[in-house]
């Protein structure tokens, strides 16, 4: 693996390429692309040669993101760019106390609930997703740790603060409440902060599920 750029999204090569691959409605299995995204420690920085970190250009943060500064993104030095789960499990390991290590992978989802059939940017992400990106859910809760052991057990998801307030009207019980993605219930668990979309501002977020 290598590490292509520091401090905001690639550049030298689109991480988001990696995400070309959606598992079961997403078809999981272990080889699908993944995107890694790290949480430096504080007394690491952002420029340590632990991780053979290469020029890159630094874009705008993304929103609701406040510890920008200290995020990596990982590829596969491969021609597919692709970060496997296991590979992933592996460096999560391997990294621990060095960095605080997340993956994700884009997909685009039917959400079929509070309104007209709607296509929706989603995203599958491990646990601690919005840990590392420091974005807290203004209600309910992020994901827990059992609910990516095995990958696709748990329909349960976290949806923006847009569309909460787009879709379902702001509505305080959302949480509990089951939504249709792609003809799957999920059943709702936290509601994003307001102005998070993930990692990137030209493609913003709306639900986010367990990988």
């Amino acid at each position: 693996m290598v590490c292509p750029g520091a401090g905001g999204e690639i550049r030298c090569r689109d991480p988001r390429a990696a995400a070309r691959y959606a598992p079961r409605v997403w078809g999981r299995s272990p080889g699908f692309a993944l995107v890694v995204v790290l949480l430096l420690a504080p007394s690491i920085g952002a420029n340590a040669a632990p991780f053979g970190l290469l020029d890159a250009l630094v874009d705008r943060p993304p929103p609701g993101v406040p510890a920008s500064d200290r995020l990596v993104w990982l590829v596969n030095s491969g021609p597919f760019e692709k970060v496997s789960y296991p590979d992933y499990v592996d460096l999560r390991e391997q990294a621990a106390g060095i960095a605080d290590i997340a993956a994700y992978l884009d997909t685009h989802l039917s959400l079929t609930s509070g309104g007209e059939p709607e296509r929706v940017l989603g995203v599958l992400v491990s646990d601690n997703y919005f840990r590392v990106l420091g974005a807290i859910p203004v209600r309910g809760r992020a994901f827990l740790p059992e609910e990516n052991r095995v990958p696709g057990a748990h329909a349960v998801a976290v949806i923006g603060h847009e569309l909460w307030q787009r879709r379902f009207g702001g509505d305080p019980g959302i949480i509990g409440r089951t939504i249709v993605l792609t003809g799957h219930g999920f059943v709702v668990v936290g509601v994003a902060p307001p102005g998070f979309v993930g990692t990137a501002i030209e493609h913003p977020a709306e639900v986010w599920v367990p990988i």
